[in-house]
This record gives C-alpha cells, sequence and structure tokens, in this order.
C-alpha cells in the first residue's frame, strides 16, 4: 500500500519514512535477519525521492536496527532486551548504574541557579550548584541522557574523576549523605533536538522524560535528576503491593491517621 506523505511544517520527510519503518520493525512486521523491501519499493510506497529513503535507512542503522550492504536489501538486526528498572530499587539505584551502563561525562561545571531551581533546592539564589550531565550506553547504544543538580554544600564533594568511575549514589552514602525519599514523575515526551542528537533519535521523537527531587532523612534536597531515555532501549517497572489495611479491611474502618496518609503515599509515589 502507498503512503503519501506530504511536506508541510513539522519533522522531515526522511524522518516520517524512519519513524514508519522503525515502528514497523520494532512491532516485529520484519523477522529478525530478514530483508526489508528494497529501495525502490520504498520510494514507491512512501512516493517520496531516493534520497529521502536513503537517509531514512541510514537513520534506522545508526539506530543499531538494520545493516545494510551494498547491493543488497537492508536486514532486520536482532535488538537487544531493554534495560528494565524497578521502581522500588530506584532510589537505591538511580538509573541502573551497572549493566554494562558506565556513564560517559559530558559537562561538569557550576552554576549560578535561576530562581525556580534555587527554590526547587532550597538553596540561595546567589549560591552556586553543581551541574553534571552524561550519557550511558549499552552494548555500544545510547540509552538514556541524564542531568544532574545539586546544592553546593553537596556538590563540593563531588570531583569529576569520581564520577567517572563511581556510581554517583555510592558517592553520596560515602558522604554520609543518604537518600531517604523522593519525588517523582515519569512522562512522554518528544525529544530535543540536542538530546535527541545524542540519544541517536530524530528531533521530536519520543522519549520516556523522568524528573526526580531526591531528599535526605530531614527532607532537605539532596540532587534534582533530569533523564531522557530511548523508549526502545529502556522500561519502567512498578511493583505494587496490596498495605495491611486493605487486606483487612471491615465495613467499619478503622479511622484514618496522618501517618497512615503519609505511608500510602510513599507506597504509590516511590
Amino acid at each position: 500500500m502507498r503512503t503519501k506523505l506530504q511536506q508541510p511544517s513539522g519533522p522531515p520527510l526522511y524522518a516520517r519514512v524512519y519513524q514508519s519503518l522503525r515502528d514497523e520493525i520494532l512491532s516485529d512486521r520484519y523477522t529478525v535477519g530478514g530483508a526489508l523491501p528494497s529501495e525502490y519499493m520504498l520510494e514507491q510506497r512512501f512516493l517520496v525521492s531516493r534520497i529521502t529513503v536513503r537517509r531514512a535507512l541510514e537513520e534506522l542503522e545508526r539506530a543499531g536496527l538494520i545493516e545494510r550492504s551494498q547491493g543488497r536489501s537492508a536486514t532486520v538486526l536482532p535488538r537487544p532486551a531493554p534495560l528494565v528498572v524497578d521502581v522500588g530499587q530506584a532510589i537505591a539505584s538511580v538509573l541502573a548504574e551497572g549493566a554494562d551502563m558506565r556513564p560517559r561525562i559530558l559537562s561538569f561545571r557550576w552554576i549560578r541557579p535561576e530562581a525556580d531551581l534555587a527554590e526547587t533546592l532550597q538553596v540561595d539564589p546567589e549560591s552556586r550548584v553543581l551541574w553534571v550531565t552524561r550519557l550511558r550506553r549499552r552494548l555500544g547504544q545510547p540509552v538514556s541522557h541524564s542531568s544532574v543538580q545539586m546544592p553546593e554544600h553537596i556538590g563540593r564533594e563531588m570531583s569529576e574523576e569520581a564520577l567517572d568511575q563511581l556510581n554517583l549514589i555510592d558517592i553520596l552514602k560515602s558522604r554520609g549523605h543518604v537518600a531517604d525519599s523522593a519525588e517523582q514523575l515519569l512522562s512522554a515526551a518528544p525529544a530535543p533536538p540536542g538530546i535527541a542528537k545524542l540519544l541517536d533519535l530524530p528531533a521530536g521523537a519520543p522519549i520516556f522524560s523522568l524528573r526526580r527531587l531526591m531528599r535526605d532523612a530531614e527532607g532537605r534536597p539532596i540532587l534534582l535528576l533530569h533523564a531522557s531515555m530511548r523508549w526502545d532501549r529502556f522500561s519502567y517497572r512498578l511493583s505494587l503491593r496490596q498495605t495491611k489495611q486493605a487486606e483487612d479491611a471491615v465495613a467499619e474502618p478503622p479511622a484514618r491517621t496522618a501517618e497512615d496518609d503519609r505511608i500510602e503515599e510513599l507506597d504509590f509515589a516511590l
């Protein structure tokens, strides 16, 4: 079936051809080791130029989904299973530092926080905040980009060398900073151009976007994390359990207390 692609405002034609083929590959329309349709057949299907088709195939190859060789149709490659992180272990693991995902530091610098960041981290706007960005790869393919901002009294205890060798959570623990709670938001979002390039995605492609504010036992912010993950290489698992109170529920439930509300909130927020 032909798919006529127009060129209004929005992603370029090659990106839309890439998106269509990627979705079909990931939904197993093409078998692993099997061939994609020829460039000529793709031209006829999408009613685009050979240059557009080849650019889309280049993006699929960069994403590790196909392999191309001269004179033959592209071949679908096997895909590693997506990394799965359990939200119940998220505070301890912070995006699974292991699993062949040693981070590469992209930037390590001090900034003056804008008003909203200063309020979030509960710091003076004239103080300094350490801003670290990192890229994680798995089996040679990019999985996630992270941006971490820390108050000055914590950032002073970090070093670029340590962050290149050790897990962030391990460094914090060794300095006496233990994460006790977190506020977290996980959503779907279009990839900004800069992050899309780092993750080998077209600008605007879907990603998982995570925001996490971690606090110590006194409720003081330890760090603010923003992470962007490729949807096809990362999964987030939530482990739920029924509380004892729900198991023992009767017609006349006991009166709730403020402590009950706090525990229930943490059960579903962390």
